[in-house]
């Protein structure tokens, strides 16, 4: 391959002589390249800038939605060894807490068909403090979403009764403080439901305004979705166990009634309503408490409502039946009273029995003292020697026969005079 030749410049040999004007001229020429230039560095060095600036966002994005899947793995983690309700909100707010701004507070309902749990009692968790106009205006928008719920939800009746309750607020964190002036410039609510199933609501609010942003919204729908999920699985549980416990109930010999905390009977098995007479459950315990006049159910009923215990009613009448009678507390999951059981145990039988017995021992006591009595008075009569002389030997025999009548008679007398009437005793005597 031939090698390019070198390229040859001629210069004329009289170079024009360059005047003042022309060399200011190819000066100011050349700092107006340097100023391009200048300009073509800075513009490259704001520009990798940006970029750098652009991936540090992003670096900063991926950190902060790492987090928040991290967060959302523990939660689902930490829900899947829950069996409380309460535990599950509790689980659910400490993530939110977690991924929203220190400024913002969180409310929840729950709805009746949540068992163990009040449905009219909004829980608070403040972390600024809180005035009544602030929680009028979280309830106050808790019942306008509950408007946008789909109509087969919303139409529900239990469900309009219950958003068209009466609520009041019970802190688990933080307290009320209405001297404070901040009001919710920034809220939205989240309706916790799985198809059919409306599990509650819960409220996200701050005082600042403008803070939440369409991401913020998903990011606490996911965890409460999560939240939504336990619940339906630990609700269908206890339903579950319910029917298990109601099947066996319903078994029973045994007549067992259970009722809340407002003492309206809530389950009564079919031995109960045979024993009774009583209908169906959803009537008052006072109902059953007037069968039993001779009893305070009411004192009973207050002792074991405030203070747990089980009382013991060994004997309690009721038309020709008698009964033996166990109340007990009933507990919830974080072993709160929440109503209580009792068991009619029907010992009629048992009664029957011992009176048999106590007439068959008295019967036959009178029976062996019949003849005791008359082989006392031939021995008197022998041993005094009225029929005829006895020998020392003979004396002697008639003695001991005489001492062991008494003996006998000291020792069954008092038992004997307590069974038998003075009529039987003057005529055995």
């Amino acid at each position: 391959m031939d090698k390019p030749k070198p390229t040859i410049e001629y210069f004329p040999e009289n170079e024009p002589e360059l005047t003042p004007e022309l060399e200011q001229k190819a000066l100011m020429n050349i700092l107006e390249d340097m100023q391009k230039d200048k300009e073509l560095i800075e513009s490259q060095r704001k520009a990798i800038l940006n970029t750098l600036e652009d991936v540090k966002q992003a670096q900063e994005q991926l950190e902060k939605r790492y987090s928040e899947l991290n967060i959302l793995k523990d939660l689902l983690q930490e829900l899947g060894f829950t069996l409380k309700i309460k535990d599950v909100f509790q689980r659910a707010v400490k993530a939110l807490k977690q991924v929203m701004p220190d400024s913002v507070n969180f409310a929840y309902i729950l709805p009746p068909s949540i068992p163990g749990m009040p449905s009219n009692l909004i829980y608070v968790h403040a972390r600024t403090p809180l005035s009544k106009k602030y929680l009028e205006a979280i309830k106050w928008s808790i019942k306008m979403s509950f408007k946008g719920l789909p109509d087969s939800l919303r139409n529900k009746r239990e469900l309009q009764n219950w958003i068209d309750g009466k609520f009041s607020y019970e802190f688990l964190e933080g307290e009320r403080d209405d001297e404070s002036q901040h009001l919710p410039l920034s809220l939205f609510n989240s309706s916790l439901s799985i198809g059919e199933e409306m599990l509650g609501f819960v409220n996200v609010s701050s005082s600042e305004d403008s803070l939440f942003t369409q991401r913020d919204i998903n990011l606490v729908n996911t965890i409460l979705g999560a939240a939504a999920g336990a619940i339906l699985r630990l609700r269908q549980f206890m339903e579950s166990e319910e029917a298990r416990i109601h099947s066996l109930v319903d078994g029973l010999t045994n007549g067992v009634l259970m009722f809340d905390i407002e003492r309206m009977v809530t389950m009564m098995n079919p031995a109960a309503g045979k024993m009774t007479g009583l209908p169906a459950p959803t009537f008052r315990f006072s109902e059953f408490s007037k069968l039993f006049k001779d009893i305070d159910f009411e004192q009973k009923i207050d002792s074991i409502l405030k203070g747990g215990g089980v009382i013991r009613i060994e004997e309690a009448n009721l038309t020709r039946f008698t009964y033996e009678i166990f109340i007990t507390p009933v507990r919830d999951y974080e072993e709160n009273i929440v109503g209580g059981a009792l068991v009619l145990h029907d010992i009629t039988h048992i009664k029957e029995v011992e009176r048999m017995k106590t007439e068959f021992v008295s019967v036959a006591s009178h029976q062996l003292r019949t003849p005791l009595t008359a082989i006392k008075l031939f021995t008197e009569m022998l041993s005094d020697e009225e029929v005829g002389r006895l020998n020392t030997e003979q004396k002697d025999y008639m003695d001991n026969v005489r001492e062991s009548t008494r003996s006998e008679e000291r020792r069954g007398g008092k038992e004997s005079r307590s069974r038998w009437s003075p009529d039987q005793q003057k005529q055995n005597n």
